[in-house]
């Protein structure tokens, strides 16, 4: 969902809490305001009133009052609000301010961690920790009776004729199902019901002539059909996973975005900035794979300095992160980023973040891209296009 639609879920008077916080909490980019702490390093800046502490977060960075800001995904947001807090206040001071009380931070966390296994179910390659995080995730939604021979769940429409169950990630999906088809579910007896992770999945392997399962069939996010052994995946899901890999990218897509938000402002010294993300000696040798690394170092040190040139109104910035052992892979991590890095993807280092972002102006929607941006223990190293130099360095050494 776009800021601009967003913006009008925000200040439309009488819409549901459950599209309010779905469409919130899968917002990219919410600005908060931040102010640099002892050692330099931006943190946001809380606001105290007559009430306490709030957390504010804008759609738009230009509404913050300061000049400095922090960029959070929709998830960590809701994450971050804790019990010192009075309440997290969305688009404040403006006709779309929302107020979440310290007694609905409970609330936040259930969407945080929906909004995550909304994205986690439409990876068709998850496994291991991501298959456990559906396992015991609480929030499972499904329409259930009891049957001659057991609990029977609702079917999703298909037009193929097949028995698909349909399977819901929170409330607001739930409804938009019972909107269609409430009447003739009631009819037939078919109740909601909350369940977890191990009990859905457990329900879904016992259940004889089922062809599937659909993952909110009928919006506001995208549908998501699977086959049956998913079932007995989740259930025996075990051992390290992805899910962590994508928890240090996204914290790391964060961190990047204040950075590169800096290149906006006229006042940075933006030669500097520049100068920091360049590839140091052993760079090459961290983020790429042994047998192309001291290619890839002597290709990047003949290049010109790489440059970001932005129009005055190209002001919003957006950040990706992907872990490298995610590209290659049809996982949602790596939608942003060039179809290059799939195809040099056993040549970069597992476990390195790389990033790719752009600026966008507001007022035209003229957007810029940039790409290569990785993460190397403590500081960040700028290979633009990595994927043109491997190909080279590929073909000289007649590697597949």
């Amino acid at each position: 969902m776009s800021s601009s639609a967003l913006a009008a879920v925000l200040g439309a008077p009488g819409t549901p809490q459950w599209t309010v916080l779905r469409a919130a909490v899968s917002h990219p980019s919410w600005h908060m305001q931040a102010e640099p702490d002892a050692t330099g390093k931006l943190t946001a800046r809380l606001v105290r009133g007559p009430d306490g502490i709030f957390l504010d977060a804008w759609l738009d960075a230009a509404d913050c009052p300061t000049p400095q800001t922090l960029t959070l995904r929709g998830p960590a947001l809701f994450d971050a609000v804790h019990a010192g807090f009075a309440g997290l206040r969305l688009e404040p001071g403006t006709p779309r301010e929302r107020r979440f009380s310290r007694a609905q931070f409970g609330l936040l966390a259930e969407w945080a961690a929906a909004a995550r296994v909304t994205e986690l179910v439409r990876d068709p390659d998850a496994f291991g920790g991501a298959l456990i995080a559906l396992r015991r995730y609480t929030g499972w939604r499904i329409l259930r009776r009891d049957g001659v021979s057991g609990p029977q769940l609702a079917l999703a429409p298909d037009s193929q004729g097949r028995k698909l169950a349909a399977i819901f990630t929170a409330e607001d999906t739930l409804r938009a199902f019972l909107d269609r088809n409430g009447d003739t579910l009631k009819a037939h007896g078919f109740l909601p019901a909350q369940v977890d992770g191990e009990a859905l999945f457990a329900t879904l392997d016992r259940t004889a002539g089922l062809d599937g399962m659909v993952f909110d069939c009928a919006g506001p996010v995208a549908p998501k059909a699977v086959a049956m052994p998913y079932a007995q995946a989740v259930l025996n899901a075990s051992g390290k996973s992805t899910l962590l890999a994508v928890e240090q990218a996204r914290r790391l897509a964060d961190q990047a975005a204040t950075l590169l938000a800096r290149f906006v402002d006229p006042a940075e010294d933006h030669a500097a900035l520049l100068a920091a993300l360049e590839p140091r000696d052993g760079d090459a040798q961290m983020a790429f794979r042994a047998d192309v690394a001291d290619a890839m170092a002597d290709i990047y040190a003949g290049l010109e300095a790489a440059q970001i040139s932005l129009a005055p109104d190209q002001t919003e910035v957006s950040v990706a992160a992907c872990p490298a052992e995610l590209f290659g892979r049809p996982a949602p991590v790596n939608d942003a980023f060039a179809q290059g890095y799939e195809r040099v993807a056993p040549y970069l280092t597992p476990g390195r973040v790389w990033l790719t972002w752009q600026y966008t102006s507001l007022s035209t929607e003229r957007r810029v891209a940039f790409n290569g941006l990785v993460w190397l223990d403590d500081h960040w190293a700028w290979f633009p296009k990595p994927y043109q130099a491997l190909d080279a360095v590929r073909a000289s050494k007649g590697l597949s």
